[in-house]
């Protein structure tokens, strides 16, 4: 069940180098630019592979677009050397036989897998990748979130508010069936003085 954090915006801050990055988190807009840019995220969201060697030579620029998505400026992949240092940490972990620096099974795509799934995660690719979350998107705006805002939660709060919104409509389903019954079954004057009731400011 959602909790308080779930919905809220917490934004943790990281020091790099002497200073403090606010990092809130990959927002929905975040996700649907990444897709965007790297078909390969794509790719292995619909349980499709993608070779190593295409891994290694995107990782650079997939490691800076995530950063700046995840501290809310997807698009804007600003973080000087951040794409080089990645790069060089990938060749030097290669060059002295660290299987983290080859090993597609310690990479965000196939995470499943290192982590000792029985296999990658597949869906239906007539949905596509990040359906979940455009499905959600929708469905909060259609509640009356404002577009804008919700672009800017991350999945974590889509799932929450989508979880408070069905607890919340269960409980007037409940109501509704338990004013339409005492509606049916009771006496005209209890019908009436429960409409007054539910009246009053």
């Amino acid at each position: 069940m959602a909790g308080l954090l779930d919905i809220a915006a917490v934004t943790e801050t990281v020091t790099i180098n002497g200073t403090k990055v606010d990092v809130p988190g990959v927002s929905a807009k975040g996700i649907a630019h990444l897709l965007a840019r790297f078909p390969e995220m794509r790719m292995a969201m619909t349980g499709r592979g993608v070779d190593v060697s295409r891994w290694l030579e995107i990782g650079g620029d997939a490691v800076a677009a995530i950063i700046a998505a995840g501290t809310g400026h997807p698009g804007e992949e600003g973080i000087r050397g951040c794409r080089r240092a990645s790069r060089d940490r990938s060749a030097s972990r290669s060059d002295r036989g660290d299987p983290q620096g080859n090993d597609a099974g310690w990479t965000r795509p196939f995470r499943r897998k290192a982590d000792g799934a029985t296999g990658p995660r597949r869906r239906s690719i007539k949905y596509g990748a990040g359906y979940e979350i455009a499905e959600g998107v929708e469905a909060l705006i259609a509640m009356g979130h404002p577009p804008n805002s919700v672009w800017s939660y991350t999945p974590r709060q889509i799932a929450g508010f989508l979880d408070f919104a069905s607890i919340r409509l269960k409980q007037e389903q409940a109501r509704d069936l338990a004013v339409g019954f005492s509606a049916a079954r009771g006496k005209p004057q209890d019908v009436k003085q429960q409409m007054k009731d539910l009246q009053k400011e």
